[in-house]
């Protein structure tokens, strides 16, 4: 059952804190998992071409809006914008932050927005 008199739980598993910051959002629970997420934009997309024909954009970083205590797994995906990338990927994973880039079937440039989101543990 649900206790809602207090913090929101669901098996004695409650959530401890949940805020957002100019990095993102985050959701912290007792547990010790963590989730974080992000809304981001990615304007360069013409660099390349790599393997398979495919544009890449230049890396951008995302520090999270809370520190994991080991790397997180990160997933990306590309939504709205001007649809020319395809796929999205986190490119290197810190306790701290990620890189991540977009790859693109040509290389015009354009707005391509992204979302991101981290799951792992906190201390």
């Amino acid at each position: 059952t649900y206790n809602f008199t207090a913090m929101p739980q669901k098996g004695g598993n409650g959530i401890v804190a949940t805020a957002s910051n100019s990095n993102g959002r985050y959701i912290k629970f007792a547990d010790g998992s963590l989730i974080c997420s992000v809304d981001k934009s990615v304007t360069e997309q013409n660099n390349g071409a790599s393997a398979g024909n495919f544009y890449y954009s230049d890396s951008n970083t995302w520090t999270y809006p809370l520190a994991f205590d080991a790397a997180p797994r990160v997933i990306c995906q590309v939504v709205g914008g001007h649809y020319n990338a395809i796929s999205a990927k986190a490119v290197s994973v810190g306790t701290s932050s990620t890189t991540y880039l977009t790859l693109s079937i040509n290389n015009t440039t354009n707005d391509q927005g992204m979302e991101l989101m981290a799951i792992g543990t906190w201390g």
